[in-house]
């Protein structure tokens, strides 16, 4: 289910530090600018560390000029690989190259993530863990693989749930 800022009036969560969006690129800005405008209104300070979770749909290479502008808007921007592939035009979902992935999200940094290019990217690998990327005063560009806790070699045992019978 996809939750509305205007579904958040009068909630605490509308005071919450950080918010997860799941959407394409033409709706984000509008989305952040109107939870950023009921915060206001409410007379919550602050700003909220903002994520945008591409909606994998959007993610093809007639969107990059709008997610290279929304991701202006956003501090973490984290498609998963094949998303991020989508977007530029070299997807194939069954592909994983480190390397192709660590310059993608490199040049989204450089194109701007984030209120002063501030922000990172997130890539979400599945099984090959998760790239992280910012812009770091230390370092011009820090980026780390983080590995997958579960693997694919952890089975999880399949518990068939008990059939439900309607009562007569």
């Amino acid at each position: 289910m996809k939750i509305h800022p205007h579904q958040l009036i009068d909630t605490t969560l509308l005071g919450s530090s950080s918010f997860h969006f799941l959407e394409e690129p033409s709706q984000i800005v509008h989305q952040i600018n109107e939870l950023l405008d009921l915060r206001e209104k409410a007379g919550i300070n602050g700003k909220p560390l903002i994520i945008w979770e591409p909606l994998p749909s959007s993610c093809t290479p007639d969107n990059l000029n709008a997610f290279c502008n929304a991701a202006r808007s956003v501090d973490v921007l984290s498609p998963n690989h094949v998303e991020l592939a989508g977007i530029v035009g070299k997807y194939e979902e069954s592909l994983f190259e480190k390397d192709l992935i660590e310059e993608l999200a490199l040049a989204f940094l450089q194109s701007g993530v984030g209120e002063s290019a501030q922000g990172a990217v997130v890539v979400r690998a599945g099984e090959h863990g998760c790239l992280v990327q910012s812009n770091d005063q230390s370092t011009r560009h820090k980026y780390e693989y983080l590995q997958p806790t579960l693997t694919s070699s952890i089975r999880l045992k399949y518990t068939r749930p008990p059939t439900l019978r309607p009562s007569r």
